[in-house]
């Protein structure tokens, strides 16, 4: 009775709804699988005979390396020969030196195929890594100038993305950053309070080139040079924290191209007294703020989000802000509203707002603007 019970499992596993689900359907579970646990191709290969013929096939998956602990340098290896030809995305931030030397001989084989690298700024050294592919780069930590010209083979790189948190960043290093950063398309950038303005120095030596840039800064530390030339950008984000005065913005900034448009102030944002601190926003499509916007500035303006609801808007004030939406901005479509702490909706969340004909309200649960432009590019 046993075996008889036996066999009839296992056919009712050769015909389980998952084995009639065809290959590329298996990829795509597969990579998000990946994405989930780094690991999970290891676990997904043990599954079965086709599951692991199907795993071997899918070398996205393997192409995302995070050097650590639980990557031992077989692992390593083996995931750096699995991916191929596919771009690498190799993660060694929360390695340690001993680690990454027991692999450096088998990342610089296939250095060539790294496209993205994520380091911690104060454990990384040069290791003479020949990453001709690179585009996408991220440092943890501060950076200073001496780790970002010094520890890195700049001479094939072509760097695209760039996330960085610069530290005494002098008048010298300009002419090396025009120089190594002339590719640069997205620039992540942090600045803290006594800095002197090393974030500035990266904008403007990348001014030209930059198609979405986000800054963020702590402290009431303030940029008053002529405005920032950004002809090219498309998108920016600013957020900024521990500033007290509300009529002083950090910067001036020309932005002709812009169409995506994120401004935050934390944590005590002056909903009442907006200031645009820019020019350049009438083909904006989509603004995040957490301040009530001045939208006769975006007469394009499509999508409006009020990020997040504080206890200065009332269910008044944001019917009166939809109403001259649709009156300002011919093209407007939508206004959703973060209200995580059911300041106007009791049971809180993200909520797509509207307003009909009657004046009757309606909050429908929603995930974000669709017409949202994203930040952060594939690394593939």
């Amino acid at each position: 009775m046993r075996k008889l019970n036996d066999n009839i499992a296992t056919l009712k596993a050769w015909i389980a709804p998952i084995k009639q689900l065809p290959f590329d359907v298996l990829t795509l579970v597969f990579i998000e699988a990946t994405n989930q646990d780094r690991l999970a191709p290891l676990t997904i290969e043990l599954v079965c005979t086709t599951w692991r013929s199907y795993i071997l096939k899918t070398h996205r998956a393997w192409s995302y390396v995070s050097v650590g602990e639980r990557f031992n340098p077989a692992i390593t290896l083996k995931y750096l020969v699995r991916s191929e030809p596919f771009p690498v995305h190799l993660d060694i931030v929360r390695s340690s030196v001993e680690i990454v030397d027991q692999v450096s001989h088998h990342i610089s084989e296939y250095a060539s195929r790294i496209r993205t690298l994520e380091i911690d700024a104060n454990s990384y050294r040069s290791r003479g890594w020949r990453m001709s592919s690179l585009k996408c780069l991220r440092f943890f930590g501060r950076v200073t100038p001496e780790i970002f010209f010094g520890k890195l083979n700049w001479g094939e790189l072509k760097v695209e993305y760039l996330k960085i948190t610069p530290l005494e960043f002098g008048a010298s290093s300009r002419p090396l950053i025009r120089q190594h950063l002339t590719h640069l398309l997205h620039l992540v950038i942090e600045d803290q309070r006594h800095y002197k303005y090393s974030w500035v120095m990266f904008v403007e030596e990348c001014s030209m080139t930059l198609k979405t840039l986000e800054i963020r800064l702590t402290g009431s530390t303030f940029y008053n040079r002529r405005p920032l030339q950004l002809p090219s950008l498309e998108r920016l984000e600013v957020e900024v924290n521990g500033i007290r005065d509300y009529k002083r913005w950090p910067f001036n900034a020309t932005t002709p191209l812009l169409r995506w448009y994120k401004e935050m102030r934390h944590p005590d944002p002056n909903l009442l007294d907006p200031v645009v601190f820019h020019t350049g926003t009438e083909h904006v499509i989509h603004l995040q703020t957490d301040v009530v916007p001045q939208l006769e500035r975006y007469p394009r303006l499509r999508c409006l989000h009020l990020s997040p609801i504080t206890r200065i808007i009332d269910s008044a004030k944001l019917k009166a802000i939809h109403a001259e939406a649709r009156r300002l901005c011919k093209e407007f479509e939508a206004l959703f509203l973060d209200d995580k702490e059911g300041r106007i909706v009791k049971s809180g969340g993200n909520f797509l707002y509207y307003v009909d004909e009657g004046g009757n309200e309606s909050f429908e649960v929603s995930q974000g603007c669709t017409s949202s432009m994203p930040f952060e590019p594939e690394p593939f």
